[in-house]
């Protein structure tokens, strides 16, 4: 892959000693915000309702209401976090020699996970899918190709940056030969042929 490049200022790469960290931001939908946070606001409203209620319940009435809570709480959770990580979430790709580590990072929490290079097929910059109700977005991402699946990594890019990013990391896991590195086959030498030679005489 050609090198394109180097985009902007205010560029997301970072070099950390024999590591290199590429960092991205979730997409912000901020309809999807709203409405979540409207959504959250009924939401927690129906539970409180619940709770005050829970006194004066029969006890099948009750038996009900508490496992409706439990969901209640699980809705909460979800959404919360949803909510949390598209305005403060983060994305982390650190490239080493010897392998990729995915990691996800809501404030104290995060998910990591990790690719072995020698798994890696290709890294290229892609437009970032869309759902059938959506309309087509305009960003890129990675596209990690690894053990025949196909791995998104990262948005909110456009089509150059993200043909750099995908350029420095793929030369980062496949460095290039140096020159006196390379041994080039010399045309004329007929060595092979010679070694064969006097190894039938």
């Amino acid at each position: 892959m050609d090198i394109a490049p180097p985009p902007g200022p205010g560029s997301r790469i970072q070099e950390l000693g024999d590591r290199l960290s590429v960092r991205f931001r979730p997409h912000r939908s901020w309809g999807q915000i709203v409405f979540l946070v409207l959504w959250l606001a009924f939401w927690t409203f129906g539970g409180i309702a619940a709770l005050v209620a829970l006194p004066d319940a029969g006890p099948g009435e009750l038996a009900f209401m508490l496992l409706w809570l439990c969901g209640w709480v699980g809705g909460e959770c979800a959404v919360i976090t949803v909510i949390a990580w598209q305005l403060v979430g983060k994305e982390r790709l650190i490239v080493t020699d010897g392998h990729l580590e995915l990691r996800k990072e809501l404030g104290r929490f995060a998910r990591t996970k990790f690719y072995d290079v020698a798994f890696v097929r290709d890294i290229e910059a892609v437009r970032v899918p869309s759902g059938e109700d959506e309309r087509p977005r305009r960003d890129f991402c990675l596209r990690l190709s690894y053990e025949g699946t196909s791995i998104r990594i990262g948005e909110g890019m456009g089509e150059r940056e993200a043909e750099y990013v995908a350029s420095i990391v793929l030369s980062k896991i496949r460095p290039l030969p140096r020159w006196g590195d390379v041994s080039a086959a010399d045309p004329w030498d007929d060595g092979d042929r010679s070694r064969a030679t006097a190894g039938g005489s």
